[in-house]
């Protein structure tokens, strides 16, 4: 590796250095809250927001007796996707079961249950302020797909809701609210109140935490977020009309996605870093609009984060997986995403399926690795030239300079070639930065000893806690930094023209890299060590097919032509590289 590559690839460390530190995990849970903020955290956690505050000895209140105390119904709807069960006391969802997700016990995935979510409906009654959390619902019809929960206040006033769960493979649920006698009280709206305490869905906790967050979307086609990894209370008050919101783990949602919109909104999440039981707290309030004689649709999701799924939900939601920034997202979405879900149809086993998704894409940019080759070769040609450049000024290094652009300019020798290759390829190697920590398909995934390829393998926990490191020692990354270790070794081997503080910082590269990756998924390790092992067979084949001695004579033409060209004809790199360096020379 000339020094030129070795400029890109520092390029590209740099890059993916700062893109982790942006974007990557945050290496200890405990700095999320400071010791003096636990109790007011805990308090807020185990506040309950969602208050009826109905007694029976309330004047006025005498009217709906029968609402207020009543014996509790479970009812059940399911496909081939989820299983719903609802109550009629709240009229609403009390547990949600993702049937084709398991926990770490092997049992369907509960993604909310009634310890864990909280819902309900706020609203006035008789100068009152009711919640329909612990009213009791009369079930006025059910069917195998659909319930309808009423709600009765009195003589031709109620609240009536309609769950409705489509069928076959699907994640959602239509919700419809009618209302009668309400709308003049309550200034044409019901006020919608959900407060749900994240299940650790997860083995890897402290990840799960740092991708839990509430996302929207505007009307006006902006999607927001609250702040993901927020050290304490983060909070928006939105006044803006809203099209959906959904509360997002790292593999899952929950949403909800209005018919037209929802207004006056109030989201808030709390960080919960001691507790192992409670990921983070999530809290949605919002008003939805009601008329006389009118209904209102809501529509409910609660599913995986898989791409193809949430872009069928509604226009944005697919933004609730993050694929990355521009670039780096349209990789993603257009090819690593697409590619992954049609090899996996055909390969179930996931390590095998990153062996061939490494291949493939080794093949797709043979192009640009022949071509850094040749750069390279071509670099080694001309080292006894530069030798003697080096030796002929010893320590002018501005004479060397220029010394050496006129060498590369009378053979035709572009340095920067070889670094070009490596930056172009760069946008694909960030984006596997952003793929394998959200693909679902490696949840649970397992591959040799690595028992969950979304989560690192630790082969050894150790006693104490290394700064930056962790408490653990990752194989796949260990073998990603012995095959790059080689890799940088067999480069040396075949260039002698890297100095020895280049040298030092290929060396240091791979172990700043495996202190990175340790705690990373595993999926996202294997993939680079079998990429290195890959660079490393096509590096000798591509050597072979490499002739050196028709390279030294194609140079040698080269600087005949160039003898008989202007200066108009040489290329950019080598006309801005004189006049800095010509500048340089005035200024002494």
């Amino acid at each position: 590796m000339d020094r030129n590559q070795l400029l890109g690839a520092l390029i590209v460390s740099m890059a993916v250095i700062l893109y982790l530190n942006y974007f990557g995990p945050k290496k200890s849970t405990q700095d999320l809250q400071k010791q003096n903020n636990t109790k007011e955290i805990e308090s807020k956690i185990s506040s309950k927001p969602i208050v009826s505050n109905i007694n029976s000895k309330n004047k006025g209140l005498k009217d709906i007796n029968n609402i207020i105390q009543g014996k509790e119904k479970e009812i059940i709807l399911e496909n081939n996707n989820i299983k719903i069960s609802l109550t009629n006391k709240g009229g609403r969802i009390k547990k949600v079961v993702l049937k084709k997700y398991k926990d770490e016990k092997k049992n369907n995935l509960i993604l909310l249950d009634n310890k864990s979510s909280e819902m309900g409906f706020e609203f006035k009654h008789k100068n009152s302020k009711l919640n329909t959390y612990d009213l009791f619902y009369a079930i006025e019809s059910i069917n195998e797909n659909q319930i309808i929960f009423k709600l009765k206040l009195g003589k031709d006033k109620y609240i009536r809701e309609t769950y409705t769960i489509k069928s076959g493979n699907n994640y959602e649920i239509n919700f419809k609210i009618e209302t009668k006698g309400l709308s003049k009280e309550n200034e044409n709206k019901l006020t919608f109140l959900w407060k749900n305490k994240l299940k650790p869905l997860e083995k890897d906790i402290a990840r799960s935490r740092e991708k839990a967050t509430i996302n929207y979307y505007l009307n006006k086609d902006k999607f927001k977020s609250l702040k993901i990894k927020a050290k304490d209370k983060s909070e928006k008050l939105i006044n803006e009309p809203i099209k959906w919101i959904a509360i997002k783990q790292r593999f899952f949602t929950s949403g909800i996605v209005a018919n037209k919109s929802i207004n006056n909104t109030n989201i808030y999440t709390i960080p919960t870093p001691d507790n192992k039981d409670i990921v983070k707290v999530a809290f949605v309030k919002f008003d939805i609009p009601i008329k006389e004689n009118n209904s209102t649709n809501i529509k409910l999701f609660f599913g995986p984060n898989k791409y193809n799924i949430l872009k069928n939900v509604t226009k944005g939601f697919s933004y609730n997986l993050f694929l990355g920034w521009p670039i780096v997202k349209w990789i993603n979405k257009y090819f690593t995403t697409p590619l992954f879900s049609f090899l996996n149809k055909f390969i179930s086993n996931c390590g095998l399926l990153i062996i061939l998704l490494v291949i493939i894409i080794k093949l797709l940019l043979l192009p640009l690795s022949f071509k850094s080759q040749i750069a390279t070769a071509k670099m080694k040609v001309l080292k006894p030239e530069l030798d003697e450049i080096k030796e002929k000024y010893k320590d002018d290094k501005q004479k060397i300079q220029m010394a050496q652009v006129a060498l590369y300019k009378e053979m035709g020798v572009n340095p920067l070639s070889g670094c070009i290759p490596i930056l172009l390829q760069m946008p694909i190697l960030i984006s596997m930065f952003n793929f394998f920590p959200n693909a679902i398909e490696l949840r649970q995934a397992t591959f040799l000893w690595v028992k969950d390829l979304s989560t690192y393998d630790s082969i050894l926990n150790l006693p104490f806690t290394i700064p930056l490191y962790g408490d653990h020692v990752s194989l796949f990354a260990l073998l990603m930094t012995v095959s790059t270790i080689i890799s940088t070794m067999t480069n040396s081997q075949m260039n002698t023209n890297t100095d020895s503080s280049m040298k030092i910082f290929t060396y240091m590269m791979p172990l700043m890299f495996m202190v990175i990756l340790n705690s990373h998924p595993a999926a996202l390790s294997f993939y680079y060590f079998v990429s290195n092992l890959v660079s490393l067979l096509q590096q000798y084949l591509i050597n072979r097919f490499v002739d050196e001695k028709a390279i030294r004579k194609k140079l040698e033409e080269n600087r005949q032509k160039k003898g008989n060209q202007t200066d108009l004809s040489k290329p950019r790199s080598f006309a801005r590289l004189e006049k800095m360096l010509n500048k340089k020379k005035k200024k002494k």
